[in-house]
């Protein structure tokens, strides 16, 4: 279940990124890795497609870091509010996962939000008491 496709990428990414949820569920089921390729790990590509039932699977995996960042520190979050999936921003949300985390140029989920005019999304880290003094950064 660790075998990689033949461009390199895990199956689990794959899968994560075209929203396979029966797929990854079937992965996860054979403990198949989560690791990252190319930085980008089934996290970042399932919120960033939008796939909610699928961050829902994989945030079921004790081995998930909800917070883990891709190559210029965005968490999946980012991915999630830059393609304005709301729903997936709220499951992120319900997981506890950190709302304030600022890439590598000083930007954070908030930033990103106010600037892609996802105003419920703003709404919806300002009320997981995401800082706004972050956002002056941007």
């Amino acid at each position: 279940m660790n075998c990689s496709l033949t461009n390199g990428e895990p199956p689990l990414c794959k899968a994560s990124q075209n929203g396979q949820v029966n797929v990854v569920k079937r992965l996860s089921h054979h403990s198949a890795n989560v690791i990252r390729y190319n930085f980008i790990s089934p996290l970042l590509k399932a919120c960033y497609n939008g796939h909610v039932n699928v961050v829902k699977e994989l945030l079921e995996r004790d081995d998930v870091d909800i917070n883990l960042c891709d190559n210029d520190k965005s968490s999946p979050l980012f991915g999630a509010i830059l393609e304005g999936h709301e729903n997936v921003v709220t499951e992120w949300l319900q997981n506890s996962a950190t709302v304030d985390n600022r890439n590598d140029i000083g930007v954070t989920p908030t930033c990103i939000a106010s600037q892609q005019g996802h105003v419920h999304i703003v709404k919806q880290l300002l009320q997981h008491s995401a800082d706004v003094v972050y956002m002056r950064h941007f």
